[in-house]
C-alpha cells in the first residue's frame, strides 16, 4: 500500500472516530442537562468565538467550545449548539492537521530509501 493511500485512510479513520466520540459525549452531557426553564434571551459570546475561531486556530476551537458548552450549561443562555459545533469543527481540523503531518513523515521516511 502506497504511502498516500496509507495516509488518507489513517484521516478517515481518527476523523470518523473523533466524530462518533464527541456524538456519544454531546448525547451524554445533553441528557445531563437541566433543561427545565427555557434559555434566555442572549447567546454566551464564548460559543460565538468559539465557532468562528475552530476555523482558523483548531485548538482555540476546542477549548473554547468546550468552555462555551460549560458556560451555558451554568448560566442557561443560549449557544450550546454553536459552542459544540466548533468544538467538533476544531476537533476535526486537529485530526487533519495530525493526519498530515503523518503523511509527511511517511512520505519522508519513504524518499529516503
Amino acid at each position: 500500500m502506497d504511502p498516500v493511500t496509507l495516509g488518507i485512510l489513517l484521516y478517515l479513520f481518527l476523523t470518523a472516530s473523533a466524530v462518533l466520540l464527541l456524538t456519544l459525549l454531546s448525547a451524554n452531557a445533553r441528557a445531563r442537562r437541566n433543561d427545565t426553564a427555557p434559555p434566555t434571551g442572549t447567546t454566551n459570546t464564548v460559543c460565538v468565538v468559539a465557532l468562528i475561531s475552530s476555523f482558523f486556530v483548531s485548538p482555540a476551537g476546542v477549548v473554547l467550545g468546550h468552555l462555551g458548552m460549560s458556560q451555558v450549561n451554568r448560566s442557561n443562555e443560549k449557544g450550546w449548539g454553536l459552542a459544540l459545533t466548533g468544538a467538533i469543527i476544531g476537533y476535526i481540523g486537529l485530526m487533519a492537521w495530525v493526519s498530515a503531518g503523518i503523511v509527511l513523515l511517511v512520505v519522508l521516511a519513504f524518499a529516503a530509501f
